[in-house]
């Protein structure tokens, strides 16, 4: 991986950090951070954040229990997981999810990165839309920035090696090489998939936590691994550090003080996304504090693993639709930002949202699917930067 040149600015996050990369290439997030010495980092890590890590942790979810002594400056945090009872052998999905464990942060952190942005070739189209009261985002490619260019591969050999190295980093010791596990993977995945949609699913979405239980069952079957109990928080790191592995993310530019402004104008903010429960902890951990505590309305937060379907359907935006409705406000009151034509755009257009497309950076646009022609439709706004979208709402009432 290219290393970053010291004391290059970096015009994708407006010169905040003090170390950047030359275009093209990447930068840790965390290398980046202790080598500055201002006290913000990019637009959501400070030095005090990470310092009181442990305390943040305990006010996210009051029932992990943490050290206070802790911390992530200096690499002192333990890699193991917080202490966690184990979960049924049949399934996950109504387990609490807590927002941020001390073991979790420290995987998501050693495994951020981040790069300039490269523009799209996209003219904006802005302007004004009185009628909107309420802003749903995309999360993936629209408020968070994957860092990878190209996708990583989800089987082969290249997959194969990143997952056993995910599964020894947590502690588990294979008998042997774990040939073709990324292809067992993709495959409990597609039978999950498929069970889903013979119940009427159209767009399903996999229970991450559940696949994995599948997934070391299967291996320990095979006789390639041996554990005594599988527990949730494993689960959780497994899918945690495989997720950073194929798409690590940086908060967009200008992302907390878009937000913020917003919420000042008196709009209400809510998330529409095909996400895993991890999608909280990077927040919270990239951000400093949860969704909710970030200007979100816990009732417009949609995403797809808590309802078992996904984007490009339109059940996310129909209950979202719902939601609006038990606040007195209309479909046409809502506009939906997003950086992907068929799973942002058309969705919620045809469930009477204002759309907007979100053209930040030419490898997070998606106009179409690979080896199809770009769907016949056109967004209310087009924007290249996300501050552009506060020309379009210039402010309304509560």
């Amino acid at each position: 991986m290219p290393e970053g040149t010291p004391g290059q600015e970096c015009p994708g996050i407006e010169g905040r950090i003090g170390l950047c990369p030359p275009r093209g290439s990447w930068q840790p997030l965390r290398s980046v951070l202790l080598a500055n010495k201002a006290k913000t980092f990019g637009l959501g890590i400070t030095r005090d954040f990470l310092r009181h890590l442990p305390s943040i942790t305990k006010r996210l979810q009051p029932g992990i229990n943490v050290s206070d002594q802790s911390t992530v400056v200096g690499g002192s945090l333990p890699l193991e997981e917080p202490r966690s009872s184990s979960i049924p052998p049949t399934d996950v999905s109504g387990c609490s999810l807590p927002a941020v464990e001390e073991g979790l942060a420290r995987l998501v952190l050693e495994h951020s990165y981040c790069r300039p942005v490269e523009p799209a070739d996209v003219r904006p189209e802005v302007r004004v839309l009185p009628e909107v009261r309420v802003v749903f985002f995309d999360l993936y490619g629209t408020l968070l920035l994957g860092v990878r260019k190209e996708p990583f591969p989800a089987v082969g050999p290249e997959a194969d090696s990143a997952l056993a190295q995910v599964i020894r980093d947590a502690g588990l010791q294979p008998t042997g090489p774990l040939h073709g596990v990324s292809e067992l993977l993709a495959e409990l995945i597609a039978a999950s998939q498929e069970t889903l949609r013979r119940s009427g699913v159209d767009y399903p979405e996999v229970e991450i936590c559940t696949i994995w239980r599948n997934l070391l069952e299967e291996l320990c079957r095979q006789g390639k691994l041996a554990l005594r109990e599988i527990t949730f928080s494993l689960l959780r790191r497994l899918a945690l550090h495989w997720e950073m592995i194929r798409n690590p993310v940086w908060p967009a530019p200008g992302l907390q003080e878009s937000l913020k402004e917003l919420e000042n104008r008196g709009y209400k903010l809510g998330l529409i996304s095909n996400s895993q429960f991890y999608s909280r902890t990077v927040w919270a951990v990239l951000l400093g504090r949860p969704l909710e505590e970030s200007g979100f309305e816990p009732k417009l937060v949609f995403l797809s693993y808590e309802h078992g379907c996904a984007k490009p359907g339109t059940r996310l935006y129909e209950l979202a639709a719902n939601a609006l409705a038990e606040m007195g406000l209309s479909r046409q009151q809502a506009l939906h930002v997003g950086n992907d034509l068929l799973q942002d755009v058309v969705p919620a257009q045809k469930v009477g949202f204002h759309t907007a497309l979100l053209a930040q950076d030419r490898y997070n646009l998606r106009l179409t699917e690979e080896g199809q022609d770009a769907p016949p439709v056109k967004p209310d706004v087009t924007l290249t930067t996300l501050s552009q979208l506060l020309h379009c709402l210039p402010g309304c009432t509560k």
